[in-house]
């Protein structure tokens, strides 16, 4: 679904920039990077559409990647895609966004204890999927560089618990429970950003 989804999204992008490149602002393009949450570190790329006087954007951010020590092992991969309108100026300001999210974590480690056989350890495995419709107040500020700070709800926020699988060599697997940090579960986005305008 995400690749049909991101097919749809270059097509509909490449379409407005064929039909809409003379008419376009005169540095449509925006490509940076935003750090945040629930995002982490994603590339950010945009595109100010002539429509509705020229504060129409559409918006992708990505990221994919993975981390693998001794004890952890994480993957983790980010896709939002939206659009944002711009209030006073064409593409510039402040702005409202509405967008959608699919986030997906999966997160392995060792040397978890068993609630049942103390002194047992054994290997935990955990996995978060989330897909969502957000909005968001953002400001984008500057010309060829630009700084861009957002905050918003999804509507859709993580669990307040997480199920983790812990498996061990010599005994039936357990579940264990652990709980997400408010500040994480509660569905709050926030996120700063820079990049490039062209």
């Amino acid at each position: 679904m995400k690749s049909q989804f991101l097919k749809i999204s270059f097509l509909l992008i490449s379409t407005i920039l064929v039909s809409t490149q003379l008419n376009a602002q005169e540095k449509p393009f925006r490509i940076g990077v935003k750090t945040g949450f629930p995002n982490v570190v994603t590339g950010n790329i945009e595109f100010v559409t002539p429509l509705v006087d020229q504060r129409l954007a559409f918006m992708i951010d990505y990221s994919k990647f993975s981390f693998n020590d001794q004890d952890v092992s994480l993957k983790y991969s980010y896709f939002e895609a939206g659009i944002n309108y711009y209030l006073k100026r064409e593409g510039h300001g402040p702005y409202v966004a509405i967008s959608y999210t699919n986030m997906n974590v999966d997160l392995t480690y060792e040397n978890v204890e068993s609630d049942e056989n103390s002194g047992e350890f054994g290997s935990a495995t955990a996995g978060i999927g989330m897909n969502t419709l957000n909005i968001k107040l953002g400001a984008k500020w500057g010309g060829l560089i630009y700084f861009r700070p957002e905050i918003g709800y999804s509507f859709t926020p993580l669990p307040n618990t997480i199920d983790i699988e812990v498996n061990f060599n010599n005994s039936p697997s357990e579940t264990h429970v652990e709980e997400v940090p408010s500040i994480i579960s509660g569905g709050l986005i926030f996120n700063i950003g820079f990049g490039f305008s062209f």
